[in-house]
This record gives C-alpha cells, structure tokens and sequence, in this order.
C-alpha cells in the first residue's frame, strides 16, 4: 500500500519558496501534535530556531518530484487489503535524529486497524 501523508504536501508547499530544493535532497520538517494527537506540519526546519513545546524534527527525502516521510509503503499480509481502506492515519516512530518508520496505521476515528485473522483466510 504506497501511502501519502499531509505532512508531505505541507513539506512540498513550504518548499516552493526555497528554489535551492534539489530532487535528490532530503530535508528536515518541524512537526507538532495537534488537540488529537495528529502531528501537524510547522515548519522547514532552520537550526538557528530551537524547537519549542512538542515539537520534533522529522526527516524528508524528495522522491520524485515530491517529499517524502518514511518509507512511503505500508506492508501487510496478503488478504487483509479491504480491512486497511479504511486507513486514515499512520503511526510513525521517529528516532533523535528524525529518520521515521510506519509501523501501524489507523482509521478515519483514529482506532488502530488490527485485520483478524479470519479476514486472511481463502
């Protein structure tokens, strides 16, 4: 399942200021969880601001011609593909140094999708 995430089209709509992007780069985005708990775009990231609140850092690469936050793709077992249409939401671990993975994804009441195991079946 290749995934898209707002984030990534805030990135590319903050990155259309900076004419110094190359589609080979990666970059730095500022994120902040939102009431809910969604992080939320803030900002590209600049060194010189200090981060405040919950903010964190999160790594970019331009994949294409867009940005991208972990690895774009969300792996599942074969025969649990309708359960995960309904996603929504991803759930991303971002280490100190901002690099993300996807490790679950969540529906539009943000519940965790856990397809049973009766869904797999022939």
């Amino acid at each position: 399942m290749t995934l898209s995430f707002s984030v990534e089209r805030e990135i590319d709509r903050a990155g259309e200021k900076y004419s110094s992007a190359h589609p080979q780069d990666k970059g730095i985005a500022v994120i902040e969880p939102d009431e809910q708990g969604v992080y939320q775009f803030v900002s590209l990231y600049d060194p010189a601001v200090p981060l405040s609140g919950k903010q964190i850092r999160i790594v970019y690469r331009w994949n294409g011609r867009s940005p991208q936050i972990g690895s774009g793709s969300f792996f599942f077992q074969e025969g649990h593909g309708r359960e995960y249409e309904a996603a929504r939401y991803g759930d991303l671990r971002v280490d100190e140094q901002g690099n993300s993975l996807i490790v679950r994804l969540r529906d539009s009441s943000l519940e965790v999708i856990e397809p049973s195991r009766k869904s797999a079946a022939p």
